[in-house]
């Protein structure tokens, strides 16, 4: 019996894994698992099977259903095309694919029972998250299978328990709902990319370049990115220089198979691209560009705080990992043929992770989207096990396992209860809740990143001037307004004429202003009209700027009461600025002339208030 056991020892601990993913998904279910990205993952289905049209013509329908479920506090899945003036869903179609069977048995049975056929009721939710527990349970599966070719069965056993126990996978995956986000059915396609780059280049099988064609397509549907999968297959078995000049070999001999592997790609792909040409107007659209406070900062990567930050820093929530990166360190490890191809997709890999601005990824523990590249660094992790257990330095490397273990299941407890913040950790609040099983405090809470509205305005009753200090003043001064006449003269030339209806702004890279995660200001302006204008709209605006475009503006208007009341009028704005872009970025403060009226202004001015004391995030 202890032989047989032995001889399937890993088949024995994935079985255990399995069981309790399964259990952890039943105990701790989320409120709502088509909410925020994954409501916008999911559109297409309900768009195709009940609403008959990829269109967002009646968004009031998706109001409506935003209200009825809240499955977000806005409808930010879309944005409009400035090509064809429709909307477009911001997220490519891949996940609805790997959706789609389990919302066309949610709706075969919501149609036979008495709960709404809409797309969004509890069978629609229900099958969502057990049919995303299965694809992570298929990721599992291969992950064993890939680390059977190479290594034993004990071996592979620990990799999937240190995987599973010791990562940020066992908070991402099975638990509250997210398993139903990119980074599980990517996790599941890495690893069977992985296992079918292996035996395609040993078998050269029609059939396994097929499947591998699949796996990579879909993957770059789920996230465009996820297109560099391909060096995996191409990279495989080079070990040095000279080993490109025999892999230009295979491709030649092979290709028509790499051929029909490059059509398959290209067909998925091709399913986001009609996409867009048809509701973006172009085959290749930044979906994402509507939003210039969120994209790539190539030049400005976020590697520091990705991987050692104490907000989502991969190595501070899993140390573990370091134990990952050094199996690719390992002198003449057994598996060579992976080692150039792994480390190479996992820098890369990384450096697009780190390079995207909002770099915490929102709410999440750790890294989420380098959880798919568990299914890869396994491999160097195994070669480090198989390593140490040659040397006879177990003694060293277990406790270590032991430590991150413990550790990994407790933070996830306390991510589980609020006691961990899933956005706003901080160094100061991480060591004052280490080991902490109640609820934090006031005090304890304050040591956090602040927590930014949602709403259209910032209100001036959420500052605590107690902590925050004037840090800038300015004012654009216009001396010109003395009289009736100077005022329409100032007014002509300024404003309201040949359809420009903007003052001079005042604008400040935001690296000039401050140096703190945020800034208040308080921006106001004084304008004057000479007669009753029931047209009059005055707005002051404040507002960040990335490469001449604006992101997070607000406004203030003008009093409607005001318009019957010619003469001096007075508007104040109170402005939290977003997370910034980038530190080059611009605050911009000005006014915009929305009426007929001709209007001066004088003392448009700004003050600038940054915390007293930088929440550090290192």
């Amino acid at each position: 019996m202890f032989r047989a056991i032995k001889r399937k020892f890993s088949a024995y601990i994935l079985g255990v894994i399995i069981i309790t993913q399964f259990l952890l998904t039943i105990i701790y279910p989320p409120k709502n698992i088509i909410s925020y990205d994954v409501f916008g993952y999911y559109l297409y289905l309900p768009q195709k099977f009940i609403f008959n049209t990829f269109d967002f013509e009646n968004d009031k329908k998706f109001i409506e259903i935003l209200n009825e479920y809240k499955n977000s506090e806005t409808f930010y899945q879309a944005a409009k095309s400035k090509h064809t003036g429709k909307y477009v869903n911001k997220y490519s179609c891949g996940m609805a694919i790997t959706y789609s069977p389990f919302f066309i048995m949610a709706h075969t049975y919501a149609k036979n029972s008495n709960y709404k056929p809409d797309g969004f009721s509890l069978p629609y939710q229900y099958f969502l998250l057990y049919g995303c527990l299965l694809y992570s349970l298929v990721g599992l599966i291969y992950l064993r299978k890939l680390l059977k070719l190479f290594y034993s069965e004990k071996i592979t056993a620990l990799t999937l328990l240190i995987v599973f126990l010791c990562t940020n996978y066992l908070a991402h995956i099975p638990l509250s709902g997210q398993g139903a986000m990119s980074h599980n059915i990517l996790f599941t396609l890495y690893g069977m990319t992985a296992y079918y780059t292996v035996i395609w280049h040993r078998s050269r099988q029609l059939k396994h370049i097929i499947i591998l064609g699949f796996c990579i397509g879909l993957a770059a549907l789920v996230r465009p990115t996820e297109i560099i999968l391909v060096l995996l297959p191409l990279l495989y078995g080079i070990n040095k220089i000279s080993g490109i000049k025999g892999r230009i070999s295979l491709l030649r001999s092979e290709i028509k198979q790499i051929l029909l592997f490059s059509l398959i790609i290209f067909v998925c792909v091709s399913i986001q691209l009609i996409y867009f040409k048809i509701y973006a107007g172009k085959f290749i659209y930044n979906s994402y560009g509507a939003n210039p406070g969120e994209g790539f900062e190539f030049f400005h990567p976020y590697i520091l705080e990705v991987l050692f930050s104490f907000r989502k820093g991969w190595f501070i929530y899993s140390p573990a990992i370091i134990l990952f990166i050094i199996g690719f360190f390992i002198k003449n490890p057994i598996n060579k043929e992976y080692k150039i191809a792994t480390l190479t997709f996992f820098l890369i890999n990384l450096y697009i992770v780190a390079s995207w601005s909002c770099w915490w990824y929102a709410g999440s523990f750790g890294q989420r989207p380098l959880i798919p590249l568990l299914a890869l660094l396994s491999l160097p992790l195994a070669e480090m096990l198989f390593y140490i257990e040659k040397i006879k330095i177990k003694f060293i490397v277990y406790p270590f396992l032991i430590i991150t273990f413990l550790l990994n299941v407790f933070q996830t407890w306390q991510l589980i209860y609020g006691i961990i913040d899933s956005e706003r950790m901080t160094r100061a609040y991480y060591f004052s809740v280490v080991g902490q099983t109640t609820a934090p405090s006031t005090e304890q809470k304050k040591l956090l990143l602040i927590e930014r509205s949602f709403g259209l305005t910032d209100s001036e009753s959420s500052i605590d001037w107690s902590t925050h200090k004037l840090c800038k003043k300015e004012t654009l001064r216009t001396d010109t307004c003395k009289n009736q006449i100077e005022v329409t003269e100032y007014a002509t030339k300024y404003l309201g004429i040949e359809g420009k209806t903007y003052s001079p702004m005042l604008r400040h890279a935001y690296a000039d202003v401050s140096d703190k995660y945020y800034v208040w200001v308080k921006a106001s302006v004084k304008y004057y009209f000479t007669e009753a204008d029931t047209s009059l709209k005055v707005l002051l605006k404040v507002a960040m700027e990335h490469n001449t475009y604006e992101y997070k503006m607000r406004e203030r208007e003008s009093d409607p009461a005001d318009e019957l009341k010619p003469g001096w009028h007075k508007l104040e704005l109170f402005y939290m600025t977003p997370e910034i872009r980038n530190k080059k970025d611009f605050l911009r403060v000005y006014i915009d002339n929305r009426s007929s009226a001709k209007i001066a202004i004088d003392s448009l001015s700004i003050e600038v208030f940054e915390p007293k004391q930088n929440a550090s995030v290192f």
